[in-house]
C-alpha cells in the first residue's frame, strides 16, 4: 500500500505531502481544487504515465520538471520527469534504476467518461483492453507503439500516392496486427469467464454479460486475411488517404444476454456492467501480478445509488482505495469500515 505521496511542481501542487491509510482514502474538495490531479499523481508514480495527457502537461507552470516521491510496500520510489530533456529518472530506495515490470503497480481507474456504455467510443474500449494487457505484460506497449508508427508511415505513403512502396509496410502492419489480435482475444476470453459473476452481485439475477470482438477481417489467420484486404483495397485507401483495415478499426461490443447493451439497457444496468468490468479487471490484475490492485475513483459516487455504492465497497474492502468527491456524505454513508479524509482546497493555476 501507499504510505504517502509527495508532489513537487506537479499540476497545481508546488510542494505538498499527503499521508494515506489502509483501506478507503476520501479526497474531498470543491471542483477545480486538484482532487483529480492527486489521483493522477498516484497513477503516474504507479504506471509512469498519465491517464489524461502527455507528461509535459503535468509540470506546474513556469517550471521544467516534476518530482513524485512515495513509499509503497516498504519501498521508496521517486519519479522525476524533465520537460526539456524529455527524460524520466526513477529511483528505488534512493538508487537510480531502470523502470522494470516489478515497479509497475496495478491500478483500476474509474473515470466519469467511461461510465455510460452508450457514449463510450470504440477507441476508448480498445484502449481499455490494451491498457489492461499492458499492465499484465508491459512489453505489449512496445507492440502498440510500433503499430501506431507503422500505421502512420503507411498513411503518409497513401496520402502521397506512393503505393509502390506499400508492400514492406503492409507486411509489418500485418505481423503487428496478429500479435495485437492474439492478445486482445485472450484477455477478452478471460474477462468473459468472470464478468457475469461480478454483475450478478449487483443485480441478484443470473444474467449473462459478454464482450464480443468484431472486425472487418476474419479473425482466423488474421494477418493473412488482413494482407489480402490491404492489397485489394489500396486504390480506395489512396483516395481517402488512410488505412481502412486493421486493429485500429475493430470494435468491442458489450452483450447483455446476447443482446447489444446499446439497444435497451437502463442507466442502472449500464452502470452495473461498467462496475462489473472494473471489478473483473481487478481480479485479472491481481491474479497475473500477485499484487493487490489500487483503486482510483474519480467522482464516481455521485453517479451511483446507495445499493451500488455499498456493493462495490464490499468487494474492494481489502484494497487501498482513493475516492474523489465534493460531498463526503455520499461516500461515508455507505462505509462500514474505517476511512481517511484528505481535504483539498488549492487554487487552480
Amino acid at each position: 500500500m501507499f504510505e504517502y505521496i509527495k508532489l513537487n511542481n506537479f499540476r497545481n501542487y508546488q510542494e505538498d505531502v499527503f499521508v494515506f491509510k489502509k483501506g478507503i482514502n476520501i479526497i474531498i474538495g470543491p471542483n477545480g481544487s486538484g482532487k483529480t490531479n492527486l489521483l493522477e499523481a498516484i497513477y503516474c508514480i504507479s504506471r509512469f504515465s498519465s491517464f489524461r495527457t502527455k507528461l509535459d502537461n503535468l509540470i506546474r507552470n513556469k517550471t521544467n520538471k516534476f518530482i513524485l516521491s512515495t513509499e509503497y510496500n516498504n519501498q521508496q520510489k521517486t519519479l522525476i520527469y524533465n520537460k526539456e530533456s524529455k527524460t524520466k529518472q526513477y529511483y528505488r530506495n534512493q538508487k537510480k534504476v531502470s523502470i522494470s515490470k516489478q515497479d509497475q503497480i496495478p491500478i483500476v481507474l474509474f473515470e466519469p467518461n467511461f461510465f455510460n456504455l452508450n457514449l463510450v467510443s470504440n477507441e476508448q474500449k480498445r484502449s481499455f483492453i490494451d491498457d489492461l494487457i499492458i499492465q499484465i505484460k508491459p512489453s505489449y506497449s512496445k507492440t502498440i507503439s510500433q503499430y501506431k508508427k507503422t500505421l502512420l508511415q503507411r498513411n503518409k505513403l497513401l496520402k502521397k500516392g506512393q503505393t509502390k512502396d506499400l508492400f514492406p509496410w503492409n507486411i509489418k502492419i500485418c505481423q503487428l496486427s496478429q500479435e495485437i489480435i492474439n492478445n486482445r482475444l485472450d484477455i477478452i476470453t478471460e474477462i468473459n469467464q468472470k464478468i457475469s459473476k461480478r454483475y450478478n452481485k449487483f443485480s441478484n439475477n443470473f444474467d449473462k454479460i459478454n464482450l464480443k470482438y468484431k472486425s472487418l477481417i476474419n479473425l482466423e489467420n488474421y494477418s493473412s486475411n488482413l494482407l489480402k484486404q490491404l492489397e485489394n483495397n489500396f486504390l480506395q485507401e489512396k483516395i481517402i488517404g488512410h488505412t481502412l483495415f486493421g486493429p485500429h478499426k475493430d470494435e468491442i461490443v458489450f452483450l447483455f444476454n446476447n443482446n447489444n447493451v446499446k439497444s435497451f439497457l437502463s442507466q442502472g444496468e449500464n452502470r452495473s456492467i461498467v462496475l462489473s468490468l472494473k471489478l473483473t479487471e481487478k481480479e485479472i490484475l491481481e491474479d497475473k501480478t500477485n499484487k493487490l490492485a489500487i483503486f482510483l475513483f474519480d467522482d464516481l459516487f455521485s453517479e451511483l445509488d446507495g445499493n451500488r455504492r455499498t456493493t462495490i465497497l464490499k468487494q474492494i474492502d481489502i484494497n487501498q482505495t482513493f475516492i474523489t468527491t465534493t460531498d463526503v456524505d455520499l461516500v461515508i454513508n455507505n462505509l462500514q469500515s474505517k476511512f481517511n479524509i484528505l481535504p483539498i482546497n488549492k487554487k487552480k493555476l
